[in-house]
């Protein structure tokens, strides 16, 4: 402890601040801890099963927040970000993925003691979407600068192929439907926003299996900017957020019942919604510019302010290990020589094996081998060439 000091320092995770009433001292924990036993005066983790994680630019930080009190932080921020674009979690390996657009790469953070690691920080341009695939123990990516939706398996990510790669404009959001086998982006279009409203086409949510057959467009109407996709698996619905619209949606994943929850000319909160998830019949929501964060009830409407923070606001989750936003369910993924590579989650309980790029599938359907002379792709455009000093793409218009 540090004498003749208005602050004392008593471990890493904790301060002892001086004040005038008796014992003439108080602990103080860093984020994520707490003093669970006044008697012990012991900072430990705070470890809820549900909280609010959400990400800003200014500081480039990742921060989880007790839903019943936002101000009290419940994990160690992930912190020493640039541009947190995208994020989401693996609730059985207590682990947060985040994707850094800026410094092209995917990290992973340990909720409990804050160990972080790359994931990885190759072949990576703008990741803009993250969705965990807890059955099958994979990660899906959506890469705008690449148009690509990419897969990695979480404990081997050097294993990692594409799945989607044609006809994608500017992949943004996806989230899964591990127990279905299915997976939802949105993609947004080329070219300016009000063009699209005058006829040509516009954005869209569209939907394939886990191994990126069997695509098919979910919504195409009236639909810019969509972001922020989010499954409420109860009720079979999916919620997402229109930037450009200034709208939060649903539509039930059956396509049959449509609803608009929020709008900017019914809620002047709603400017620019970037990041949502649906928790517990409530949305929450982040806004880009104001760097907000804000909690619609679906039930009363009532809509209520969270988070006053810097600008610019980012993804937004709610980690929740019990209220079934990741049920688990034996599947033959869980035996790791189900297949050499990636064992992708299909429909009907089924899996289907895939290589990681530069291999192809055997005859057996299960083990791989390499394909001969074969090269990764370059993670820029055709119209574009990498720095010298760091992975930046630049347009080739500015050399």
């Amino acid at each position: 402890m540090l004498k003749n000091s208005s602050v004392f320092i008593l471990f890493s995770f904790q301060i002892c601040l001086p004040v005038k009433e008796e014992p003439f001292y108080k602990c103080i924990c860093q984020a994520g801890f707490e003093i669970k036993e006044e008697s012990s005066k012991k900072c430990q983790p705070a470890e809820r099963p549900q909280f609010l994680l959400y990400g800003q630019q200014k500081p480039g930080v990742v921060r989880g927040l007790d839903l019943k009190a936002p101000k009290r932080e419940v994990i160690i921020p992930m912190i020493d970000l640039v541009r947190p674009t995208a994020m989401d979690y693996h609730a059985e390996a207590n682990h947060l993925y985040l994707a850094d657009s800026e410094r092209l790469q995917i990290q992973r953070q340990h909720i409990s003691n804050g160990t972080k690691e790359v994931f990885l920080d190759s072949r990576l341009n703008t990741v803009m979407g993250l969705a965990v695939d807890w059955i099958g123990r994979n990660l899906y990516w959506t890469d705008e600068g690449l148009r690509t939706i990419f897969v990695a398996d979480l404990n081997q990510p050097l294993k990692r192929a594409s799945v989607i790669s044609d006809g994608l404009l500017h992949p943004r959001s996806i989230v899964i439907d591990a127990l279905k086998g299915l997976m939802y982006w949105s993609n947004w279009p080329e070219g300016p926003p009000l063009a699209n409203l005058e006829g040509e086409e516009g954005g869209k949510i569209e939907m394939s299996w886990m191994d990126g057959s069997h695509r098919e467009t979910f919504l195409s109407e009236d639909i810019i900017w969509p972001n922020g996709l989010s499954i409420d698996f109860e009720a079979s619905r999916i919620y997402w957020c229109d930037s450009f619209l200034q709208r939060i949606e649903s539509l039930s994943l059956a396509k049959t019942d449509r609803r608009v929850h929020l709008t900017h000319a019914t809620s002047t909160q709603l400017v620019q919604p970037y990041g949502l998830a649906f928790h517990q019949k409530s949305i929450f929501w982040s806004e880009f510019e104001e760097g907000h964060v804000y909690k619609l009830d679906l039930e009363t409407s009532n809509i209520s302010l969270i988070l006053q923070e810097n600008p610019q606001s980012f993804a937004l989750k709610v980690f929740d290990r019990e209220g079934g936003a990741q049920p688990r369910s034996s599947h033959a993924c869980d035996e790791p020589e189900t297949c050499q590579d990636l064992c992708l989650v299909v429909p009907n309980g089924l899996h289907i094996c895939k290589c990681r790029d530069g291999r192809i599938l055997n005859e057996d359907g299960v083990t791989c081998q390499e394909i001969p002379d074969w090269k990764p792709p370059s993670h820029c455009r055709s119209n574009q060439f990498q720095c010298r000093r760091n992975p930046k793409c630049i347009d080739e218009r500015y050399t």
